[in-house]
């Protein structure tokens, strides 16, 4: 591991709030109010009950004692302990928001902010969607972990019929009053009804039990609908862009892409991996590096017994090629603008 992930202390500037909420976390954490679990890869321990980590940082962008390791047969990046799921819930009723964005849910500039962007993002899914799918008898749309609704906007737009769920009151209230169908609380709300299209934008990496969720929320797909996945890819080219010189150099460091709230980092050969060996339900019928994944049941589903694929197309060696090329790009701007200064 590289010294610059060893270190316990923020990567990153942090105002009040941040550091208000950070030691609330902490605190919680130590008094056993919030409870961590230790967690195993969900490709390999799930097939063969196996796991072979190897420890990449020990904090995350925030400063937060998070140990990020990465499983040595498959790839895939995850922290080793996790909040439980109660204290899950409760973390991203407090202290999420205030950690991630620096700002209280009562910011109305903010809350609009992020509904404008989110909207820009709705519009991308549903080219996305539209390019790929022949969606034309499709009528409604889901969105788990929706925040202010901002995607479902867009969709609402394009005549669909949507619902949004989350954990987050002030925002729900924000889209409501902007016209949206949301409600607090996640799937259990929605149980019996169908949907032509689930999105799960930037929540399936948060998520604990990524078995367990995905096999819960493809009960709600209709048959020949879609779930719409989209989480922050690992080997995203625009989260390192050289472009970030020009306003905060340290976005180009893969420590900054690493955050407490993120249980699991996927790139596409994990996360394809992960649909391909551990779900006989669904199948993917797209998937790209930033990621944006398309999914659909599998109708040719078979009962047999998952097994562990020897030839599994392990992404271990491609990170560790990544993790070490982007720390030296990363020394190497860093001398060249201390230089210049």
């Amino acid at each position: 591991m590289l010294n610059i992930y060893k270190q316990i202390k923020s990567f990153v500037y942090l105002n009040k709030l941040q550091k208000e909420n950070i030691d609330i976390l902490n605190k919680k954490i130590l008094n056993k109010d919030y409870k961590l679990v230790e967690t195993k890869c969900p490709i390999c321990s799930t097939i063969e009950n196996k796991t072979n980590d190897e420890l990449i940082s020990n904090r995350d962008r925030f400063g937060i004692n998070i140990k990020n390791v990465i499983c040595k047969n498959c790839g895939l990046i995850r922290h080793d302990n996790c909040l439980d799921e109660n204290s899950l819930e409760n973390f991203y009723k407090n202290e999420y928001r205030k950690i991630y964005t620096g700002k209280t849910s009562s910011d109305l500039d903010h809350l609009n902010n992020i509904f404008v962007a989110q909207y820009e993002t709705g519009k991308k899914y549903y080219n996305l969607i539209k390019k790929l799918i022949d969606q034309k008898s499709y009528k409604n749309v889901l969105e788990v972990g929706c925040s202010c609704g901002g995607i479902l906007s867009y969709f609402q737009n394009q005549n669909f019929k949507t619902i949004g769920l989350d954990y987050d009151k002030e925002y729900i209230e924000f889209g409501k009053s902007r016209g949206l169908d949301l409600s607090f609380g996640g799937i259990e709300k929605v149980k019996d009804k169908k949907f032509d299209i689930i999105i799960l934008s930037h929540v399936f990496e948060h998520i604990p039990n990524l078995k367990k969720f995905i096999n819960t929320i493809t009960l709600n797909l209709s048959k020949d609908g879609i779930i719409f996945i989209a989480v922050p890819g690992v080997y995203n080219k625009n989260y390192y862009s050289i472009k970030h010189i020009r306003y905060n150099y340290k976005k180009i460091l893969f420590l900054y892409y690493l955050q407490n709230a993120h249980i699991y980092s996927f790139s596409k050969k994990t996360l394809s991996n992960f649909f391909k060996l551990v779900t006989k339900q669904l199948k993917v019928v797209f998937i790209d590096e930033e990621i944006n994944c398309i999914l659909k049941l599998n109708s040719k589903a078979e009962n047999k017994e998952l097994k562990f694929d020897k030839n599994l197309s392990n992404d271990y060696f491609n990170f560790k090629f990544f993790y070490y090329i982007n720390y030296l790009k990363f020394l190497l701007i860093s001398f060249f603008l201390r230089d210049k200064s």
